[in-house]
């Protein structure tokens, strides 16, 4: 049995990497250990996100194009892409269809996942991801003390082979390719560990440096950053950045603008069909039940089915007299106006409300209201808010509680305690080839157990996973 991580160990190690400005947790001697078969599901979950990615991408070209979605049936969806590019200007997006830009998937993809009595439970999918400089320190920092997932620096190699891949159109390579990770003003509290995560880059011979986006500029067909006073042309950005964000990067829509002809590689690319939470509900809407069995295999399609929660869009469009939502049933029946959710009882508003996308409080838990956790008052606004949306639009979804687990944590003298708490696990998966998709590491939040929603705070611990042996 390897021995566990003392106080001052993380002490030294934190005070040697501050990764997030102003932000703290407590910290713990054990990395969270998950069994063999939950480690396989991981494996699993990440392939099946990866085809989601690309079926929801075809989904919607053919939507927007106006052709059928199904092979052996004339279906149109022209409501998918109408939902999906909602609130947002029109050259934003329909940039998804740019010829240059279709089948580019995010080089990285992390799901948010909480672990339920029944199983892992995905809340949210990910396309710009903060936590992977953490989590690659973070397995470095414990991989002496136990059997961490990716143990092997696979975060970081992961992460240098998805870029790699992703700009193979550059066809130049790694090392003398000219690589920056963009970070916008919003998004600077992750400088820190995005300039960790360029410094090992560099060991790997990457030519990488973390700039703002202020700092970027369109030069002919090429972006450019000032280097001591010179100009230096990119091939390669990593986009840190929320789409939503656009009127605060001074080039992004220019450079959508030039299309095909753009000569820096974007990645993430600038395609917001990625960022939206109404995905999820599309996934599980009766009408396009038969798109999804044809556009994904078997095994993804029983991943996803089992993954995604049931997710429904807060459409306050009129409905004929005989209309029903496609939505929950209230007291077993379906509901003809969204307004019928106001007058749930507190037991019976087990449920979440949060915007689907492009919006500024569309991150973290922003705009997330869990029904049970509210006054009658609090309720009724977040779901008149939802219905009154002019831009993005609001989703709901069952609340789903994870599993209560014990974990040992060290208190601010250096003392250590159990913790009884909740887990959000944060799988890191980058996409290395057309259907390759490896799992680096994972980060895992427990949050203490009387916390309705998990997420980074001062009470909570951050560690990496392990698996059991």
């Amino acid at each position: 049995m390897k021995d566990k991580l003392t106080y001052d160990n993380l002490q030294q190690a934190f005070s040697e990497n501050a990764f997030f400005e102003g932000k703290t947790w407590r910290m713990s001697p054990s990395a969270l250990v998950l069994s063999r078969d939950q480690i396989r599901q991981l494996n699993l979950i990440g392939h099946a996100c990866l085809s989601f990615y690309r079926a929801l991408e075809t989904l919607y070209l053919k939507a927007t194009g106006g052709r059928s979605v199904l092979r052996n049936s004339d279906q149109k969806v022209p409501w998918v892409s109408a939902y999906l590019e909602r609130g947002k200007p029109e050259i934003i997006a329909r940039y998804a269809g740019v010829k240059s830009v279709q089948g580019m998937l995010p080089p990285v993809i992390r799901p948010d996942l909480l672990m339920t009595e029944d199983g892992f439970i995905l809340t949210e999918l990910d396309s710009v991801p903060g936590g992977i400089g953490l989590t690659a320190f973070l397995n470095r920092v414990y991989r002496e003390h136990q059997n961490i997932l990716g143990t092997g620096n696979e975060m970081i190699s992961g992460f240098a082979n998805a870029l790699s891949w992703a700009a193979r159109k550059q066809g130049k390579p790694r090392e003398s390719m000219v690589t920056a990770i963009g970070i916008s003003a919003e998004s600077s509290s992750y400088r820190p560990e995005m300039e960790y995560l360029a410094e090992q880059l560099m060991h790997l011979g990457w030519n990488c440096q973390v700039v703002s986006t202020d700092d970027i500029v369109l030069n002919g067909k090429k972006l450019s950053i000032n280097v001591h006073g010179k100009a230096q042309e990119l091939d390669v950005l990593y986009r840190f950045w929320e789409l939503f964000d656009y009127l605060n990067i001074p080039f992004m829509t220019e450079a959508m603008k030039l299309g095909g002809e753009l000569e820096t590689v974007i990645i993430p690319p600038m395609k917001t069909i990625f960022e939206e939470k109404g995905s999820l509900a599309l996934f599980h809407h009766p009408r396009l039940q038969t798109y999804w069995e044809e556009a994904l295999s078997k095994a993804d399609y029983a991943c996803l089915q089992t993954l995604i929660p049931q997710t429904w869009i807060m459409d306050a469009t009129p409905l004929p007299q005989n209309g029903l939502l496609i939505g929950p049933q209230i007291h077993g029946k379906l509901l003809h106006d969204w307004s019928g959710l106001k007058s749930l009882g507190r037991k019976e508003r087990q449920f979440v409300i949060k915007i689907s996308g492009f919006d500024e409080n569309a991150w973290g838990a922003r705009s997330v209201t869990v029904g049970d956790d509210v006054s009658v008052e609090a309720w009724e606004s977040a779901v008149n808010q939802a219905l009154e949306a002019k831009g993005s639009y609001y989703v709901l979804q069952p609340f789903h509680k994870s599993k209560r687990i014990t974990h040992p944590v060290y208190k601010s003298d250096g003392s250590m305690e159990m913790m009884d708490g909740r887990v959000r696990l944060c799988p890191y998966y980058f996409v290395t080839g057309q259907d390759d998709c490896l799992l680096g590491g994972a980060l895992a939040t427990i949050c203490p157990s009387d916390k309705k929603i998990i997420h980074g705070m001062t009470d909570a611990t951050l560690v990496p996973v392990a698996y059991a042996e």
